[in-house]
């Protein structure tokens, strides 16, 4: 069960998404009238390029944690001493069990325990990518390239309708739990969409009839 502020925050940053997504929309096909460049492929291999200016903040974090580790051991290591001289009372509150499982590991491989992490981790997000990447790209490329052919409202109303998908494919892949909710809130963006549809729609009638 997620937590109250969790859940804000996820629905924080998916708002965030949305507008960032809207506002690259609008960027990518003024590209395509004002500029006169058409390159919807040259657009989305550039645009997914950029992803790999994270991986060297991403090493870097992955070291930090690793040097605070260290630093971490070496701190135990000198306050021990001192800690056995405390009470039994003092001990739990320190939580030494924590503490001097940590040591152990330490002194056991010679390295803080997360030292291993990073790259087993490093190999899970490379085999994942693989896999993700040209679906990604794929995306990306036929959405940019609709651009081109399409006004940002069709565009976005349509791509909003994948709502009823995604809770179609959580529910048989993730195994996702199904809620009426869920089910009021996909009918309720089909609904908007279809509005905004017919809004779009009936002012291209009333300007050709002007």
């Amino acid at each position: 069960m997620l937590r109250p502020t969790a859940w804000a925050m996820g629905v924080a940053l998916i708002v965030l998404v949305a507008i960032i997504w809207s506002a690259s929309t609008v960027l990518v096909q003024a590209i395509f009238a004002e500029l006169h460049f058409e390159r919807p492929f040259f657009l989305t291999y550039v645009a997914n390029t950029c992803f790999v200016s994270l991986l060297p903040l991403r090493a870097l974090a992955s070291s930090t944690r690793v040097c605070v580790a260290a630093v971490w051991g070496r701190l135990t290591d000198d306050l021990a001493e001192d800690r056995q001289a405390l009470s039994a009372t003092h001990r739990r509150a320190l939580d030494a069990d924590a503490v001097n499982a940590d040591i152990a590991d330490t002194d056991a491989t010679g390295a803080s325990p997360s030292a291993a992490a990073p790259a087993d981790s490093l190999r899970q997000v490379a085999l994942s990518s693989l896999v993700v990447c040209p679906i990604w790209f794929a995306a990306n490329f036929f959405y940019n390239a609709s651009l081109a052919h399409t006004t940002v409202t069709s565009s976005t109303v349509l791509s909003a309708s994948s709502s009823a998908f995604t809770l179609l494919l959580s529910v048989l892949i993730l195994k996702e739990p199904f809620g009426w909710l869920k089910l009021a809130g996909v009918l309720l963006c089909w609904a908007g969409n279809a509005l905004t549809v017919f809004g779009a729609a009936y002012g291209g009638w009333n300007a050709s009839d002007g």
